[in-house]
């Protein structure tokens, strides 16, 4: 099986090393051995001026996903639940006692079958979700500037076949999110209906104080924005003053609400006007 990866490389085992040159290859899946037992470092990511640096990595070109398995998982048990390519390493604390444990390490390389076209939080959003299923995977191999290390006397395991679907593991990230989207939208909604019954009004706040429910609630980003941000912080501190809240309250949410953004002398005058002590 003819394999396409585009991966970066770092000739030297030095662990700090940040210079790492993009090197697209071209070759038979099964030599994916020489990646795993190479002397020097690679990494499953491209970087703008072959800088290994988060900041620096190309959306839209890594072809492949690396994964790393240091604990609770043998090889075999691995390979029993998937039925795409990839290529297995042992590394090099395998099987010896490390951190007072002794077990099976090993990496694992899986071509996928398009380019990941995601920035580096939506990467690692996604890895989240591959993570639910290969819960024994090591976190870090979401990291966007991640590199390996090569070990001459891996033990190599090569399968072909399909390769990898990143997208569904993205797509069940994007649904959960927009679950939890609407589900936020349900919460100020109920919030908003609260509202409507002034006896609860003081209660309710209080109960959910400088949190983002109140936030939404009090539409904050919508209101307090520049050449409005006076008048607005000015109206919050009436409001709070109407529901009856205590001088030190009326302060904490006003500040809370300015964020830093009016100066202090500005802020004082909007309280004193209202005779509210600081």
């Amino acid at each position: 099986m003819r394999c396409n990866l585009t991966l970066s490389f770092n000739p030297t085992p030095d662990m700090n090393t940040t210079e790492f040159k993009r090197k697209d290859i071209d070759y038979d899946f099964k030599d994916a051995e020489k990646i795993l037992k190479m002397n020097g470092r690679y990494s499953n990511f491209i970087f703008n001026n072959d800088y290994r640096l988060s900041d620096n990595y190309q959306a839209n070109v890594s072809n492949c996903i690396i994964l790393d398995f240091d604990d609770g998982i043998t090889i075999e048990e691995f390979k029993k639940d998937v039925n795409f390519a990839y290529a297995i390493g042992t590394t090099k604390s395998h099987n010896i006692d490390k951190n007072n444990i002794v077990c099976e390490r090993f990496r694992v390389i899986i071509p996928t079958e398009t380019a990941i076209s995601l920035n580096a939080e939506d990467y690692s959003n996604m890895m989240g979700e591959l993570f639910l299923e290969f819960n024994e995977a090591d976190k870090a191999c979401k990291d966007t500037a991640r590199a390996y290390s090569g070990y001459a006397g891996a033990e190599v395991q090569i399968k072909t076949g399909e390769y990898f679907q990143w997208e569904k593991y993205f797509k069940s990230y994007l649904d959960k999110k927009e679950i939890m989207r609407r589900w936020q939208e349900k919460e100020r909604e109920r919030s908003s209906r609260e509202l409507e019954h002034d006896g609860t009004k003081v209660d309710w706040y209080r109960e959910n104080w400088l949190n983002e429910i109140m936030r939404a609630v009090l539409k904050i980003d919508e209101r307090f924005t520049a050449g409005n941000r006076n008048n607005s912080l000015y109206s919050y501190a009436r409001f709070f003053k109407d529901l009856e809240l205590t001088d030190s309250e009326i302060v904490e949410a006003v500040e809370w609400i300015n964020n830093f953004e009016l100066h202090e002398l500005e802020v004082k005058q909007i309280l004193k006007g209202l005779r509210i002590t600081q």
